[in-house]
C-alpha cells in the first residue's frame, strides 16, 4: 500500500451545540446536485459553518481493486471521531504493507472530528460497514435508545456534519463480504441481532448460521478472537465449545482453516480494555493469522479537543483510562 499524507485535525474551537431532537430521517442525496454544504443548528436558522461545495474523495484505483492478490488486510473499527488516534493508526498501517484496509463501523460519535475521520475512511478503506453510532446520526429512533452522554454526542455530531457526510453515513451498508471467506459486520454476524459479542456464550449464539471462515466485528471496543470447532454453520454450539483468545500487542493468533472465527480488532478511538492506546489489527490470509496492534497517540490533545467542542466531559476523561 502506498504511503498516505494524513491531514492534521481542523480547529477545535467549536461553539457548544444546542440540545434538541432530530426532525426526521436523512434522505439520500446526490452530492453532484448540492449547491452548498453549509450546516445549521436544530430548530435554528443560524449557520455554523460555510464550506465550498465538494464531494467526498473516493478510494484510489489501488484501493478499488478486488483481485485475488489481496490477502493482507488492515482492520479498523470504532474510530468515534477521534482524529488524533486515527492519524496514528493510519500512519502505522502505511508502514505495514497491507493490501487493503477494512473499516467495521462507528466512524463517528463521541469525538470532535467526525468529518475528518469519515473523510479518511472513505478515502483509504476498501470496505466500510455502518456502525450503530453511524446509523444513529441519521436515524432519530436509534439515537433515542442511547444513554445520556452518547446521545448528546450523537446530537452534536448530527449538528456538526454537512449533507455530504450525512449522506455518506446514510448509505453505508450493514454487512460486506471480502472474497468468499470474510464477512464484515459491526456488531454481530447473527441475523437480526445487535448483541455485544463479548464472551463465549454470546459467541456460541453468533456462530450459529455463520457460513464464513472469518467474521470481523467491532462494537465492544475490546480486541478478542473467538474460535468455533468446525466450519459447519448448522452446529448449535454452546459456550464450552468456543475457544476465546485475548490478543496481545503484536503477537499473531493462528487461524485454523478448518475452523471458524469471530475476530475483533478493538477500538481505534475509544478502547475499553484498560489500555488507552489505539487498537487495530492485521488479518493475513497467506499466513492465516490475525494480529492486534496497539499504537500510542496524543491522548491529551484528543481530550482537549473533546472539551473545547463542548462534548460531555466523561467522553474526554475516559480516553486516558481505556474504559
Amino acid at each position: 500500500m502506498q504511503g498516505t499524507n494524513i491531514a492534521k485535525p481542523g480547529s477545535t474551537d467549536l461553539p457548544e451545540p444546542e440540545k434538541g431532537k432530530f426532525r426526521g430521517r436523512v434522505r439520500p442525496m446526490d452530492p453532484d446536485t448540492l449547491q452548498s454544504s453549509g450546516r445549521k443548528r436544530f430548530g435554528s436558522k443560524r449557520v455554523i459553518h460555510e464550506r465550498t461545495p465538494r464531494t467526498l474523495e473516493r478510494p484510489s484505483a489501488a484501493h478499488q481493486q478486488s483481485g485475488g492478490s489481496m490477502n493482507r488486510f488492515g482492520v479498523i473499527s470504532d474510530i468515534h471521531g477521534n482524529m488524533h488516534a486515527m492519524q496514528a493508526v493510519m500512519a502505522r498501517l502505511t508502514k505495514m504493507n497491507v493490501d487493503q484496509i477494512l473499516c467495521l463501523g462507528d466512524i463517528v460519535g463521541y469525538g470532535p472530528f467526525p468529518d475528518a475521520c469519515l473523510d479518511m475512511v472513505v478515502k483509504h478503506c476498501k470496505v466500510i460497514v455502518q456502525g450503530n453510532h453511524d446509523q444513529a446520526v441519521v436515524d432519530p429512533v436509534v439515537a433515542d435508545e442511547f444513554n445520556g452522554a452518547a446521545r448528546e454526542a450523537i446530537y452534536w455530531t448530527r449538528d456538526a456534519l454537512g449533507p455530504l457526510h450525512l449522506n455518506a453515513l446514510n448509505r453505508l451498508r450493514k454487512t460486506a463480504l471480502v472474497g468468499q471467506k470474510i464477512l464484515c459486520v459491526h456488531d454481530n454476524p447473527a441475523q437480526n441481532r445487535m448483541d455485544y459479542v463479548h464472551d463465549a456464550e454470546m459467541a456460541a449464539i453468533s456462530f450459529r448460521g455463520m457460513d464464513r471462515h472469518i467474521c470481523l466485528i467491532g462494537h465492544t471496543h475490546v480486541p478478542v478472537v473467538f474460535e468455533a470447532p468446525s466450519l459447519n454453520p448448522d452446529e448449535q454450539l454452546t459456550a464450552p465449545e468456543v475457544v476465546t483468545y485475548s490478543p496481545q500487542d503484536g503477537k499473531p493468533i493462528t487461524l485454523d482453516p478448518e475452523r471458524r472465527y469471530i475476530c475483533n480488532p478493538g477500538s481505534v478511538g475509544q478502547p475499553r480494555d484498560s489500555d488507552p492506546r489505539a487498537s487495530f489489527a492485521v488479518l493475513d490470509l497467506n499466513e492465516q493469522t490475525f494480529t492486534v496492534f496497539r499504537e500510542m497517540y496524543d491522548i491529551e490533545a484528543a481530550q482537549m479537543a473533546t472539551q473545547r467542542a463542548g462534548l460531555p466531559f466523561v467522553l474526554a476523561e475516559r480516553l486516558a483510562l481505556g474504559a
